[in-house]
Order: C-alpha cells, then sequence, then structure tokens
C-alpha cells in the first residue's frame, strides 16, 4: 500500500524495479518447486547430490570432451569441444583457476550453447576463451591490477534442458551433468604475459601529472647460500652469521606471514668432523637461528659430546621442543658427511650421507603432536653456522651450507659434489693425518724437555 497523500507517479521508479525483480525471482523459484514436487522420474536431491568426481564420463549416447585442450591458460585460445546429445540439452565450458593466497577455485570464464538432438552425430564447436585482464595480461600501465595464478583447469559438462533448469537457480551444472570432462593446464607467470594493447592514447597531460606505470619482477632469493667455500672451526665461540632477507614481492611476502605456524624449509650443509666439543661442553652448534637479543628461534642443529644430533624448535607459545638422535646414528669424524635437514608443519626428517659410502644413508624423523604449533620466521634475527656468543662449535670444516626457503628437498634431489670442488681439494684427511703427526711430535719433544727439567731441577736441590 502507498503512503498517503502521495500518487503512484511520487514513488521512486527504482524501488519499484527491485519490487518487480524481487517478484521475478521469487515467482521462478515456487515454480521450480512446483516442478520438483510433481515429478517423479526427476528427483532434485539426486542432482544436488551426485558424484563430483565424475570425469569424461557419459551415460547413454551423450559425451562431451576436449580432444586437443592447451598446455597454457591463453587468452582467445580457440578451444575445441566434441559433443554428441540424444536429446535437446545445453552444453557449458567454464575455466576454473586458483591463486596462491586463495583457496578455493573462481570460475573466470564461462560459455553455454544448446545442443540440437543428433545421436548419430558426433558434433563440434570452437569457443574463444575470453580470459579477464587481470588473468590474461602482465602488470604495466594498462592493466595495473593483476592477479598470479597458481593453477587452472578447464572443465565441460553437458545437461538436458530439463535438468538445466531445475538446477539453474542453484548453479551446479558441473555437479549434476548428464556428462562432463575436466583438463588440468598450465599458468604464464604474471610478467611472462602479454602487454594488454592500448586502445586509446594517453591524454597529454598524464606523464606530467604522474609517473607511467611500469612494474617489474623483483628477484628473491629462495635458494640461500649461506657458505660456498670450506670454513675452519676451532671449537670456540665463533661462526659464520647470515642474514635473510624478507621478500619484496608481495604475493611471497603474504604467503611467508601465512606460513609462521606452518614453517617449510630445508638445509643442507657438507661437514668435516675432527672432533666434536673438544673444550668440555655438552653440545656444541652446527647451525641454529638467534634473534637480535640472543634468544633461540626455530630451528636449532647442534652436536652432542657423543656425536648425536641435537634438533630443537621453539613452539608458538615460546616452549621448545628438544629432540636427539639414538646412540648409533652420529656423525662420523674425519670424513666429508652431506647433512639435510627437511621440515613441513609437524614433521621434520633428518638424513646423513657420507661422500666415501655415498650409497649408505642414515634417516630419522622428528614429528610434533597436533597440538603443538611450531613458530617459524626465517627473516627475524639471524643464523649462524658454527659457534656464537651462546654457544660453541664443533672442531671442523663446513665446505658448504645452503638454506632452502619453501622448499622440500631429499637425497635424491642431491648429487655428490665434483672432485675439484675446493673442499675436496683441501686433502683434509693426508692434512689431518701431517698435523696430528706434527702435534705429536711436538708433545714429544715437550714431554722429554719437561722430564729432563725435573731431572735437572732434582739433582740441584741434591746437591744443595
Amino acid at each position: 500500500m502507498l503512503p498517503t497523500g502521495r500518487s503512484v507517479a511520487q514513488v521512486d521508479r527504482r524501488l519499484l524495479l527491485r519490487l518487480a525483480v524481487s517478484l521475478n525471482v521469487l515467482y521462478n523459484v515456487i515454480e521450480v518447486q512446483s516442478k520438483i514436487q510433481s515429478s517423479h522420474a526427476l528427483n532434485l536431491s539426486q542432482f544436488l547430490n551426485g558424484p563430483e568426481n565424475q570425469t569424461s564420463s557419459s551415460i547413454g549416447s551423450d559425451f562431451v570432451l576436449i580432444p586437443q585442450p592447451p598446455r597454457f591458460l591463453q587468452h582467445r585460445f580457440p578451444l575445441i569441444v566434441q559433443f554428441r546429445c540424444n536429446q535437446s540439452a545445453v552444453i557449458g565450458v567454464e575455466v576454473l583457476v586458483w591463486s596462491e593466497l586463495q583457496d578455493g577455485g573462481v570460475i573466470v570464464f564461462r560459455h553455454r550453447f544448446n545442443c540440437s538432438s543428433q545421436p548419430e552425430k558426433v558434433q563440434h564447436r570452437t569457443v574463444r576463451l575470453k580470459l579477464p585482464r587481470y588473468i590474461a595480461y602482465r602488470p604495466g600501465e594498462w592493466n595495473r591490477y593483476s592477479v598470479v595464478i597458481d593453477r587452472a583447469i578447464i572443465r565441460t559438462w553437458i545437461l538436458d534442458a530439463e535438468k538445466f533448469e531445475l538446477v539453474k537457480a542453484f548453479r551446479t551444472f558441473y555437479r549434476n551433468a548428464t556428462a562432463k570432462d575436466e583438463i588440468s593446464v598450465g599458468v604464464v607467470p604474471a610478467f611472462e604475459r602479454s602487454k594488454r594493447p592500448r586502445l586509446k592514447c594517453l591524454p597529454w597531460w598524464r606523464n606530467l601529472t604522474q609517473p607511467v606505470y611500469n612494474p617489474k619482477c623483483h628477484t628473491d632469493l629462495e635458494i640461500v647460500h649461506l657458505i660456498t667455500f670450506p670454513v675452519a672451526l676451532s671449537g670456540r665461540k665463533v661462526g659464520v652469521h647470515r642474514k635473510i632477507n624478507e621478500y619484496r614481492n608481495s604475493v611471497l611476502k603474504q604467503l611467508r606471514q601465512r606460513s609462521f605456524n606452518e614453517p617449510r624449509y630445508s638445509f643442507l650443509a657438507w661437514l668435516y668432523v675432527v672432533d666434536y666439543c673438544p673444550y668440555g661442553s655438552q653440545i656444541c652448534g652446527l647451525f641454529h637461528h638467534l634473534t637480535w637479543d640472543d634468544r633461540y628461534a626455530t630451528p636449532q642443529l647442534a652436536i652432542t659430546k657423543a656425536g648425536q644430533i641435537h634438533f630443537e624448535t621453539i613452539m608458538e607459545n615460546g616452549t621448545s621442543r628438544i629432540f636427539v638422535t639414538r646412540l648409533d646414528f652420529v656423525i662420523p669424524k674425519e670424513e666429508w658427511v652431506q647433512l639435510i635437514l627437511s621440515c613441513e608443519t609437524f614433521k621434520c626428517i633428518l638424513t646423513l650421507r657420507s661422500a666415501n659410502s655415498w650409497q649408505r644413508i642414515l634417516s630419522t624423523v622428528f614429528e610434533f603432536s597436533l597440538a603443538d604449533a611450531p613458530y617459524f620466521d626465517e627473516t627475524v634475527g639471524f643464523f649462524v653456522c658454527g659457534g656464537s656468543e651462546v654457544i660453541p662449535s664443533f672442531q671442523g670444516y663446513i665446505g658448504q651450507a645452503i638454506f632452502y626457503r619453501r622448499r622440500l628437498i631429499s637425497t635424491d634431489q642431491t648429487s655428490l659434489p665434483s672432485k675439484y670442488h675446493p673442499m675436496f681439494e683441501l686433502g683434509l684427511n693426508q692434512r689431518e693425518q701431517r698435523c696430528r703427526q706434527y702435534i705429536q711430535q711436538v708433545n714429544y719433544v715437550i714431554y722429554q724437555a719437561t722430564s729432563l727439567l725435573d731431572e735437572n731441577i732434582i739433582q740441584c736441590l741434591n746437591w744443595a
């Protein structure tokens, strides 16, 4: 009912238009529900709860497939759809994409067309994949908003006309399709896409009032080489300090911030141990993470006095979890050993591999309970290879040390370095043997001199 004192002409036309649209939608929903209740052959609950993982399947003589899919998702790609329908049906083509910052897929392209009833004939249709500009083109002056895509799929489906009208309000075409096909395609990195063509010229005052928008892809190191040349460690509180910078890429920066409680990293090092803890300490540093106020952070790797590996990680609540390898899992002395630590959320795998026996692999697993939440931020503080102000190092050498951000590596992905690598060129086995003989000779000379001095002192005392 209209308010008193006002005529229909005075009512806002937009309000009437919205009211008419709402009534039309309500009428369509009521009509669909009446069709469902009156139809015994078509049950809507069967459509909405149908199988979701059916691919390249068909019921009866209906089928639809993509015979020649593209290798990568391309703008305006001529996609060929092959199909056959036993009765009048609707065929749909959709493109779904996932970004690294979004868990669910988003439909960025959809196209539907009708299929005439020709059960004896296989038909073809070419569909142009017209992608939105933020996916089709690289960032630039004419495309200021661009999205980084993680993966993409192209899917097609077929529904007879009656079923299509039933599920149209729910938009569950692919789930309830009579036949469907789904293809995963690769994605082109954002800065490798083509430039968006100019549709018009910039006004003369544009370059004077604001700079030209020309973003560049920043280079961010995912593989950080902490040590590239052999480093000698004396067993004192001395080591190699390294700082890992933050990402400059906005997507990688957001991913790092989201993975504080779901760490994913790897550490690889080549070690030559002469002595585990030569100056009486119970544990000696191998690789550890410190904050700027010398507090421990994730991860901590150390060597015990018996040669076992001490692993420690800091949890979100500030407590620490400590693991120590078994007695038979020790780092051998006086030979080059490859150590790999790979961690992903609640599980870490530690492996040892000797250069002398490359096929023999020692491996152990550290697992956290689901109630514990490890905390890891590689940009806080600094990493130390060897010893620091809070812990002494082992006595020996580190030939190489690499830290992998957001990556897991295993022994299958690594190989034995060249025999001409500097750490092998040092010839530490012969050098250590000569040093040991020299030290023994020096100690023997000192012992003889001390013994002779003691005898002279005793004689002098007797004469006195």
